[in-house]
């Protein structure tokens, strides 16, 4: 293959794409067979399919183990053995047949899959990788790079043995080797086009039956990917890409994971109390079902108050008063009216406070700007004096708001919304409330705004006023998710009307 390559290069071409385009098919196969095979066997763990199908044959299976895999590639020097899998030889398919029944726990029985499936893949890929370098000459041997080095440094050399210059040839044969490893990788990933997709797929099928497995195939392609790293192999390149897709699984995970939420006993309270509503409604015992909804709320706010100070208790706490307030609406009993009132006033402390932590101080340049000019009027600068002070003036307003791009405001305001969806819970019920709450502070700082802006650097009302006024109209009354956009626009308003 070296003398083609060097004599005739269109033909040593051919017959590569022929064999890349060939050995594609056959591990495509094989992945396809061991895929179902491995579905096959999670299916029964998974609490959402029905009962497991029969076993395809064991053929192509017999990749799934370290034996099976060297067994199937030992002939023809790599990759062609693949292809010449013997159907007769089922003992990694029973082996596999036999994990769910042998593994008591779902996260045991994915992990011992998992590793098996790597297991067999390591020696598949390296031994085809070896076969492809050596047989299709993509990288120099050392002997030839001995020569080539021998070569350039005497021709470096005059008679009387002084050296009158350094020539190329290093760097040429690092190039020839560069060369070599890039068509090397190419021929691989031609080859193993379905690998990605493989590993893709078992890293779904895992996460389907335990999404909490996503955290163990994190871990073990990580460290298979760092046991790769500086080999310059194509499973490093694999490795890597499952890794890729575990943490995209762990991340899915994590995002399902119930935030604070709210807690098991004010949800048995809630079943409790539409149970018990309908019995007692017309009987006279209903002073009795009184007197027990108030001792359990007190009980319940006593548990909820128990939890730590800090923004994780805080989001906790809030979310349990906002259901508990809620239940006790529902019940409209009179006597309740009091523990009614008293959770009403505990979650807005709680919301208030979640709003202040999650929130910040929106606008920290234009705030601190601002408050300056609060102080001076407060110490007797009058409104038409303010804008003449240099750290104050107009054109030092201007450029703050500079710094307050639309876009940016818009994309800061979405992140906020994104990351109260992820504090908040869904049972909780409690989004729409601290949004409307995180509005109205927003506004709240835009109005503060507006009037000092109007109050000490006054401008012809038909430039400003009438823009301002709608968009700020519109956004007392739009949905949360168009408060970015209203946003957005209040800002070029004022940009350009100072």
């Amino acid at each position: 293959m070296a003398w083609l390559k060097l004599n005739n290069r269109e033909m040593f071409d051919e017959l590569k794409g022929r064999y890349s385009r060939s050995l594609s098919k056959v591990y495509d196969a094989e992945f396809r067979e061991v895929m179902e095979t491995v579905k096959a066997i999670l299916q029964p763990l998974s609490k959402d399919k029905g009962k497991p199908g029969a076993l395809r044959h064991a053929g192509s299976n017999s990749s799934l183990n370290r034996e099976g895999s060297k067994r199937s590639i030992g002939g023809g020097g790599g990759g062609g053995g693949g292809a010449d899998s013997n159907p007769a030889d089922s003992s990694s398919s029973s082996t596999l047949s036999s994990i769910a029944a042998t593994l008591g726990s779902s996260v045991a029985t994915l992990d011992n899959v998992f590793e098996k499936v790597l297991d067999a893949l390591e020696p598949m890929v390296d031994s085809e990788e070896t076969f492809c370098q050596a047989f299709f000459d993509l990288q120099p041997s050392v002997q030839q790079q001995t020569s080539t080095l021998t070569s350039s440094v005497m021709s470096t050399v005059s008679d009387d043995c002084t050296i009158l210059s350094v020539d190329s040839g290093d760097s040429r044969q690092s190039l020839t080797r560069q060369e070599g490893k890039q068509e090397l990788d190419e021929l691989l990933k031609q080859i193993f086009s379905s690998a990605v997709s493989f590993l893709d797929a078992l890293a779904s099928a895992c996460h389907s039956v335990s999404a909490e497995f996503s955290m163990q195939m994190l871990v073990r392609s990580a460290d298979r990917s760092d046991r790769q790293s500086g080999r310059g192999r194509h499973l490093g390149y694999l490795y890597a890409q499952l890794c890729l897709r575990a943490k995209q699984r762990f991340d899915q995970f994590i995002d399902q994971i119930p935030r604070c939420g709210v807690v098991a006993p004010v949800l048995s309270y809630e079943k409790f109390a539409s149970r018990a509503g309908p019995v007692f409604r017309d009987s006279k015992r209903l002073p009795d079902l009184e007197r027990a909804h108030e001792k359990l709320l007190e009980t319940l706010v006593n548990l909820v108050e128990r939890g730590r100070s800090g923004a994780r208790e805080n989001t906790a706490r809030c979310e349990n008063f906002h259901r508990l307030e809620s239940i006790v609406r529902s019940q409209r009993m009179q006597r309740l009216d009091r523990m009614r009132r008293d959770l009403s006033d505990r979650h807005k402390q709680n919301r208030t406070e979640y709003v202040r932590n999650y929130m910040g101080r929106p606008l920290e340049k234009l705030s601190e700007f601002f408050d300056g000019v609060e102080q001076n009027l407060s110490r007797g600068v009058t409104p038409d004096e303010v804008g003449y002070l240099q750290q104050y003036s107009r054109a030092e307003l201007k450029k703050i708001i500079r710094d307050y791009p639309a876009k940016d405001v818009k994309r800061n305001l979405e992140q906020l919304r994104k990351r109260v969806e992820k504090h908040l819970s869904e049972e909780g019920s409690l989004l729409t409330a601290v949004w409307h709450e995180m509005q109205q502070t927003l506004l709240a700082q835009y109005n503060q705004f507006n009037r000092l802006i109007a109050q000490c650097y006054p401008m012809p009302i038909w430039l400003w006023s009438s823009p301002i006024m709608i968009c700020c109209d519109s956004l007392m009354t739009s949905a949360a998710e168009a408060v970015p956009d209203m946003f957005s626009l209040l800002f070029c308003n004022w940009f350009i009307n100072l």
